[in-house]
């Protein structure tokens, strides 16, 4: 009776699946020193996983809270007015590797004034694309010079009238979508 309780406990619950019926078929067939050297490794690999899950989840709200901060030093430098262009640097871990965010202060006319959010998704885009690309050729800092000469009287237009606001977020919408595939495929 007591052998029966023993043998009972060591067998596996199996679920259905071929895979899981193929190991609780073969983990019978094994010895008990090395049915017990199976379930100690497994252990020991929980443990580790488990373990990393952790140290992931830290690593997820750390760089949160440092996603954060540079978002709110960007909007300090931005709500003090200032006239130059600001830039901000921030280094941090991210769970696969580390991750820099380089954000300069001066932001997106249009594109602000369209979606009413200098933290809008597409703003943020249109300026790491700014940051990242166009800063990097002649052509693209030509074209910054001239958006950011007249890009101010560009936004009066979506910023005071919500069916321009509409087209514009439209043509906005569709410019983000061709630079993520042709900049950032890899992200997605």
């Amino acid at each position: 009776m007591m052998n029966e309780e023993n043998n009972d406990n060591k067998s596996l619950q199996v679920n259905g699946t071929p895979a899981e019926k193929f190991l609780s078929e073969n983990i019978q067939n094994l010895s008990d020193s090395a049915r017990d050297e199976l379930v100690k490794f497994a252990m020991e690999e929980r443990i580790k996983t488990n373990e990393q899950v952790k140290r992931d989840e830290l690593k997820t709200v750390n760089a949160n809270n440092n996603f954060d901060r540079h978002i709110a030093a960007l909007n300090s430098v931005e709500n003090r007015g200032a006239k130059n262009v600001s830039h901000i640097k921030t280094d941090f871990e991210i769970p696969n590797g580390h991750m820099r965010l380089d954000s300069h202060t001066s932001h997106c006319y249009v594109a602000t004034a369209t979606y009413q959010n200098i933290d809008h998704p597409n703003c943020i885009i249109l300026r790491d694309y700014r940051d990242r690309f166009l800063r990097k050729s002649f052509w693209g800092r030509v074209f910054i010079f001239i958006y950011y000469s007249v890009g101010k009287y560009l936004a009066f237009l979506p910023e005071h009238s919500n069916k321009v606001r509409l087209v514009s977020q439209k043509l906005i919408d569709k410019i983000v979508d061709r630079i993520i595939d042709y900049h950032y495929s890899d992200y997605r």
